[in-house]
């Protein structure tokens, strides 16, 4: 299993791209560790929520993740054992962020490289912004034109690949993560690799289904757990 690290992250905001204006998104980022050219896809994907935590709705396809929630992702090439870049891009077109309401909303983005299915680096709340009506629809009809776009703001994050990102509440003092994801998913001792691969398997699926749950706190564990999911492959399993 490769690992990955979301060093930094930036945007360019107004930049139109395939004749549609929207943000284009750059990250600094490295994949290391990559067995083999048989390995599974990696991909870089953001989800976009509201400042209150709640998914921001999808609007197209293109950009809309199995939840109906807007998102966008690009296959990242990698064709070395270790492969860094310095600026890897992502374009997602203001249209693809639904918003029924009346002037302004502020958003955040969230940004994870999986390997397959499983996350190799996470890192949260990595961009900032605002957007008006006039961003996400254009001018109204009539000539009339929505209040005029608000400051737009990024900050970066450093997404090292082990550490405490929640855990369901549990604590785990000062454990090594071995021990922690053995309690954090009840893995007994003695567990052969064949064993844990086959309890974190149903721990995934458990999350997973919950990732399109109504409940926003429901939600928002299920997409922490699956991230701890991803970290206990790599402590647990052999590479």
């Amino acid at each position: 299993m490769a690992k990955g690290a979301i060093h930094r992250v930036w945007a360019d905001y107004d930049v139109t791209y395939g004749g549609r204006r929207g943000i284009m998104i750059h990250a600094s980022m490295a994949i290391t560790e990559r067995r083999s050219a048989q390995s599974p896809q990696v991909l870089l994907i953001y989800w976009f929520y509201y400042t209150d935590g709640k998914p921001v709705p999808g609007v197209s396809g293109e950009f809309t993740d199995s939840g109906g929630n807007a998102c966008v992702f690009e296959p990242v090439d990698t064709p070395y054992q270790s492969t860094g870049y310095d600026d890897f891009s992502a374009f997602v077109p203001y249209e693809a962020l639904s918003h029924q309401g009346s002037g302004s909303f502020s958003a955040y983005a969230n940004a994870a490289l999986f390997e397959g299915d499983t996350v190799i680096a996470w890192a949260p709340k990595v961009l900032s912004f605002t957007l008006t009506m006039q961003d996400v629809h254009g001018h109204e009809k009539g000539g009339q034109t929505q209040p005029q776009r608000t400051t737009r703001t990024t900050t970066t994050m450093t997404a090292p690949n082990t550490g405490d990102s929640g855990g369901g509440g549990r604590s785990f003092g000062g454990q090594s993560p071995a021990q922690r994801y053995r309690q954090m998913f009840d893995i007994p001792p003695g567990a052969s690799p064949a064993q844990i691969k086959q309890i974190l398997d149903r721990e995934y699926q458990k999350y997973r289904a919950r990732v399109n749950s109504p409940d926003l706190s429901a939600r928002q564990e299920a997409d922490r757990m699956i991230v701890e999911i991803g970290k206990a492959r790599q402590v647990l399993l052999p590479q």
